[in-house]
């Protein structure tokens, strides 16, 4: 299980502010999308920009 401190090497404690904003951590490949305990959505780059409702 990937932890709070890092996502594939990645720092994400930027990520964790408590606001109403979507959070989505962009990584190489091709990843699918999922979103972890924090809210923070982890998606790869190229279903980010193929796929047009990754943010919705």
């Amino acid at each position: 299980m990937r932890g709070l401190s890092e996502v594939g090497g990645h720092e994400i404690r930027p990520y964790c502010v408590d606001d109403s904003f979507m959070k989505i951590l962009i990584v190489n490949g091709n990843e699918r999308p999922w979103t972890d305990r924090f809210g923070i959505t982890t998606v790869g780059i190229t279903n980010f920009l193929l796929d047009e409702n990754i943010v919705r």
